[in-house]
């Protein structure tokens, strides 16, 4: 039985697929990979005063969503920029994510521009080593003035508008950035570009539900679609179908806003995001919560 002490180090062990997680990916990796078989009240107790784990903490939203259906990896993925505080003249970085195994690839960028985005895309078409029929994004300058490019790889790039543009890699990028900011406080660290490889590399071993438990990382090509079908009809988990028109706009009327009072005691996150789909992780309030973490553990 793991101690308390080994229990926190394995979470902090970059090495390990549940490290820098939830309890409950957590509680699987440990179970799976060492044979381990803790209770997620233990997990719980032993984190709960652990200002790092308690740090990230998030308030659950639940709202109507509309599924992105795609049948085949490759077949629709997207891409955006992740903004992030500069540390050796890099600022940004590149984020495509494949719709159907949600497999993530990210590459940092030191400008914006429409070289240095079509150099960093160029990079990771070879990394994904697979062909990919469409390719999402927003209508930025520094992705409409890459279309050589598109055509060179047969890529059909389509730009998406409104606020829920290219959702799907806004979301990814805010799985990105969230595990980047838990190693960068474990690490006592503001290389962010170091821990960028292993942020995504845990997050594409991690297993998903919607995937059947099969996690992204193990999905490569059109070939490895049958993981997921299979993996699907063993676990019986529905896949998604995207509704249409008229039972979206039902489904978003009946939605209301959750009217939860928060309790005395309650852990509460500052969260200055002025609607659903605006950006999250203001660099200020992360800035702030970093060094509130650092002042407490100072007087423990």
């Amino acid at each position: 039985m793991l101690s308390d002490e080994e229990i926190i180090k394995l979470w902090q062990d970059k090495e390990f697929g549940g490290s820098f997680s939830g309890m409950k990916n957590f509680k699987t990796f440990l179970n799976t990979d060492l044979n381990e078989n803790i209770s997620e009240r233990r997990l719980y107790n032993i984190f709960k005063k652990f200002p790092d784990y308690v740090s990230q903490l998030r308030p659950i939203r639940k709202y109507p969503t509309r599924n992105y259906v795609s049948d085949s990896y490759g077949e629709l993925m997207e891409m955006d920029l992740g903004v992030m505080a500069p540390f050796n003249a890099f600022r940004y970085f590149l984020c495509i994510v494949d719709v159907f195994s949600w497999h993530i690839w990210c590459e940092p960028l030191r400008k914006k521009n429409g070289p240095t985005v079509g150099k960093a895309l160029e990079k990771l078409f070879e990394e994904i080593n697979s062909p990919i029929t469409k390719l999402q994004a927003d209508s930025g300058t520094e992705f409409i003035g890459n279309k050589a490019i598109f055509l060179k790889h047969k890529i059909l790039f389509k730009t998406k508008h409104l606020k829920n543009k290219a959702a799907m890699a806004e979301h990814a990028i805010y799985l990105v950035k969230r595990k980047l900011y838990l190693i960068m406080r474990s690490e006592r660290s503001k290389n962010w570009v170091k821990y960028l490889p292993i942020a995504v590399n845990l997050l594409n071993k991690r297993p998903l539900k919607r995937n059947g438990n099969v996690s992204p990382g193990s999905i490569n090509s059109i070939y490895d679609d049958v993981k997921i079908r299979e993996a699907r009809k063993t676990q019986n988990v529905i896949e998604p179908e995207e509704l249409n028109y008229h039972d979206q706009n039902k489904l978003q009327a009946k939605y209301e806003k959750m009217k939860n009072k928060f309790q005395v005691n309650d852990f509460v996150y500052l969260d200055y995001k002025e609607d659903t789909f605006a950006k999250s992780f203001n660099p200020k309030i992360s800035i702030f919560i970093f060094y509130c973490v650092d002042s407490y553990l100072d007087s423990i």
